[in-house]
């Protein structure tokens, strides 16, 4: 690991005058337990390392017209044993249980996860699937993006050099809807996901026709990706399982993993169609139970 220098600013707005005064040559350390391990393995060597340890704000998990606001800073442990998200998003806190050890929860952040942008982050295909918005702070103000729009590649999002990540948004949730997150690997926690498949339907009342499903995969793509056009197959119908499994073969097509020592690509491809059709049966049954 290469030298760096070490700042902690006490708000966000410190942070990023002097992410503006060295641009390009810092990183932000929120968790650190992405950050510090891809300094270590010599990818990446700042020479200003710009700590949020002392900045207080964006920290806590909040109500807001009927959804939820997460601050960047918030630890995946604290947001998985949150009641808010595990009553209204449980999606979200189950996917975070899946991830590492209690220590790594309780050091690692939300925002960490999202900006460090690995195609395999196990929180972004639940925030895609419940219309997450990032909302962001940089030298020309403040401004918001789906996390849909966050990720541009493997290790790159659409941060400016100037910017940092402050708050996640979670929208209302909106009549009889539930979402389920499926991950593959070699076990059930502690393990990068070989793939990931994240679903949220939501079932009209009287018809059971799906009024709205949403479907996204990591470690599937250079990037986490929403499957729009497989949703389109089963929005407005009945789940029938001709449909799902149509659906769930757009998944495979669409999907561009790669070959490594965890799997190969054709496996991952054929696993993100079986966990496509598991996690939409799986999910339409809760909602048929619970209805």
């Amino acid at each position: 690991m290469k030298a760096f220098d070490h700042v902690c600013p006490t708000s966000v707005d410190e942070a990023v005058s002097i992410l503006t005064l060295h641009r390009g040559e810092t990183k932000v350390l929120a968790g650190g337990t992405d950050l510090l391990n891809l300094m270590r393995d010599g990818k990446i060597s700042p020479k200003l390392i710009v700590s949020m340890k002392n900045i207080r704000e964006f920290r806590d998990i909040t109500g807001h017209d009927g959804g939820v606001s997460i601050g960047a800073f918030c630890t995946l442990e604290d947001i998985a044993k949150s009641e808010r998200i595990r009553d209204r998003y449980p999606i979200l806190s189950d996917a975070i249980q899946q991830m590492g050890s209690f220590q790594v929860r309780s050091r690692g952040t939300i925002g960490g996860n999202i900006c460090n942008a690995s195609p395999a982050a196990d929180t972004a295909a639940p925030l895609m699937v419940l219309g997450a918005e990032a909302i962001i702070q940089g030298a020309r103000g403040e401004r918001r993006k789906p996390i849909v729009d966050f990720f541009a590649g493997p290790g790159e999002t659409i941060l400016q050099a100037d910017e940092i990540l402050t708050t996640i948004t979670l929208p209302k949730i909106e009549g009889n809807g539930a979402g389920l997150y499926l991950k593959l690997g070699r076990r059930n926690a502690m393990e990068i996901a070989i793939v990931g498949v994240a679903v949220y339907v939501v079932l009209e009342p009287f018809n059971n026709k799906i009024s709205d499903i949403r479907i996204a995969i990591s470690s599937a793509a250079p990037k986490p990706l929403r499957l729009y056009e497989a949703e389109s197959i089963l929005k407005g119908r009945s789940p029938e399982k001709q449909l799902i499994e149509e659906a769930a073969l757009i998944v495979r097509q669409t999907s561009d993993p790669i070959t490594d020592v965890r799997a190969s690509k054709e496996y991952r491809k054929e696993m993100l169609r079986v966990l496509t059709i598991r996690a939409i049966l799986d999910t339409l049954s809760g909602l048929k139970g619970g209805g």
